[in-house]
């Protein structure tokens, strides 16, 4: 039977400028990569509820609005996966790191392709070239 996974991930804004966070070493996936902020959802959790925890959790980071932008849905022999995706904007820019991150950046959109990113690469791309369809509030 194929391990099932139900996530959220979302970019998050200050001023212009977006929310990576680098995963330390040894963990199971993507382990030293970057990545936007998110997590697994719980059970009997909406997954709203989830990227606003997942975010404060992993940043410090406090929002209550939230808007979902795509949900996506992969499959592999071992592995069926369902990611909502949300845009949020955040008011500061004081980051304090969660147990699964080593550093983070603020960034422009048009530096994202330098990073080596843990997932969602292309996505990002289309997101930050529709930025009115996509990111806003």
């Amino acid at each position: 039977m194929k391990k099932q996974f139900y996530i959220v991930k979302g970019l998050v804004e200050c001023n212009g400028k977006y929310l990576v966070l680098k995963r330390k070493f040894g963990l199971e996936f993507d382990a030293g990569k970057w990545e936007c902020s998110g997590g697994k959802i719980r059970e009997n959790e909406k997954p709203e509820q989830t990227f606003i925890r997942e975010l404060f959790e992993e940043t410090g980071l406090n929002t209550k609005k939230v808007r979902e932008i795509s949900v996506l849905e992969g499959e592999t022999d071992l592995v069926k996966s369902k990611c909502h995706v949300f845009f949020t904007k955040v008011d500061s820019r004081k980051v304090k790191l969660g147990e699964d991150h080593i550093a983070y950046k603020w960034i422009k959109p048009e530096n994202f392709k330098n990073l080596e990113l843990a997932t969602f690469a292309d996505l990002l791309t289309e997101y930050f070239n529709n930025p009115k369809k996509y990111l806003t509030i």
